[in-house]
């Protein structure tokens, strides 16, 4: 439980650094791209030593490391097109409703059990992200031009089967490969590799001159990576703990939404509408009655 709350922590700093970045005109994909990096270094920092092995093409979680580095990024993509074109409430609501395929692969693949507590905690987790992210303080979102359907498929539906992707392959990495709880090389890794993609992207725009570099957004880059770095590595430590796999996803996801709503009404005065104190309780209930079955 501990690495559980460790990991929501982390994820809370980041749903807080990225408001901020809007009051200071950061540029999100660049403080994305430097964040990797960060990431790395982090890696480094904990093991005490350059955290990607020489014999990476050898490790059995080699592939998982490429496929989630290449996913991290386009799955990034996905998410800011989806707040663009569909606005903050959509975008929300499509990261978080990974959940659903997280627990339909534990209870199928692992077998994992079904008790009425949990039935139950999942439908109000549900219920609890639509509560607290379409709200009535959302429905300037809505007010946007008409997209496509090839808008819908490039970017919600692409951001939910992403986010997806990334939380499945996370639990059977850790669930079936013999792979150590939290392995930092791994993590490095996967980190490494969506900054080299990212970097070329970025090097790309540059030269076709799209986009323009400034400083600051190493700094924010910086400030990013340390947190997100131990979010993974905590959620990881989570799933390596004798604890469901759809329990774990689950009370992660959850908790993230109570602890950002609050932290952004708390540090950014944002208003607690009935909508979003009703999707707060259902969420609470929703952690207790998981912990319960």
């Amino acid at each position: 439980m501990l690495f559980i709350l460790l990991s929501i922590f982390c994820s809370t700093i980041l749903v807080l650094l990225f408001r901020l970045f809007e009051k200071y005109n950061i540029n999100t994909f660049q403080a994305i791209l430097f964040n990797y990096y960060t990431c790395v270094a982090s890696a480094w920092v904990t093991l005490g030593e350059f955290p990607i092995p020489s014999d990476l093409t050898s490790k059995n979680w080699f592939p998982f490391a490429i496929i989630l580095g290449f996913t991290f990024i386009t799955g990034f993509n996905a998410v800011g097109g989806t707040v663009r074109k569909f606005g903050v409430a959509l975008g929300s609501i499509m990261q978080k409703m990974t959940l659903l395929f997280v627990v339909i692969f534990s209870v199928i693949y692992y077998q994992e059990s079904i008790t009425w507590n949990k039935v139950l905690g999942i439908l109000l987790s549900v219920a609890a992200i639509f509560m607290t992210s379409y709200s009535a303080d959302n429905q300037e979102d809505t007010e946007k031009e008409k997209p496509t359907l090839t808008d819908w498929l490039m970017f919600p539906i692409a951001s939910l089967l992403l986010s997806a992707v990334i939380d499945i392959l996370l639990l059977y990495l850790q669930k079936s490969t013999g792979t150590d709880s939290a392995d930092i090389g791994f993590i490095a890794s996967l980190f490494g590799t969506a900054g080299c993609i990212g970097t070329l992207y970025f090097i790309y725009n540059l030269i076709a001159k799209k986009m323009t570099f400034d400083a600051k957004n190493i700094v924010a880059g910086i400030a990013l990576g340390v947190p997100n770095f131990a979010s993974i590595y905590f959620l990881l430590k989570s799933i390596g703990q004798d604890i469901d796999g759809s329990v774990v996803f689950t009370m992660t996801n959850v908790g993230i939404i109570v602890a950002s709503t609050l932290a952004a009404w708390l540090f950014f005065k944002e208003k607690l509408s009935i909508f979003k104190i009703a999707g707060i309780a259902m969420a609470v209930t929703a952690i207790l009655l998981m912990q319960m079955g």
